[in-house]
């Protein structure tokens, strides 16, 4: 257990007197601030997701069709290349769909305040 002396109490003490009132001031701006960066970052991830199912989609279809051919040679790489590719698939579906809708939602509300506002 880390021995904390009276200097850095003092010090955590006047960070927090000093940052809390800042927070509390400026909290309206600051919920705008992070819906901004979670609706950028959402966005990007979308953008991700669609690359990546781009990429994937043709392999995933290239191996479906080959599947016979190289499980028979060795069955042991084909599973694992299936899984792989499945995991990629799926995974990229599941990217654009839930941030997809979390950045669509977050869109849709500030749509929503600005009309209300009016």
């Amino acid at each position: 257990m880390p021995d904390l002396s009276w200097d850095e109490w003092k010090t955590l003490i006047s960070l927090a007197v000093a940052v809390i009132p800042a927070v509390v001031k400026y909290r309206v701006e600051l919920t705008r601030a992070i819906d901004a960066v979670a609706e950028g970052v959402g966005l990007l991830v979308l953008v991700f997701g669609v690359v990546l199912y781009t990429h994937t989609f043709p392999q995933w279809e290239r191996l479906q069709a080959n599947l016979g051919p190289a499980s028979a040679e060795s069955p042991l790489l084909a599973a694992q290349q299936v899984q792989t590719l499945f995991t990629l698939y799926a995974g990229s579906i599941a990217l654009m769909v839930l941030v997809g809708m979390r950045a669509v939602s977050g869109l849709l509300g500030r749509l929503r305040g600005t009309a209300k506002r009016r």
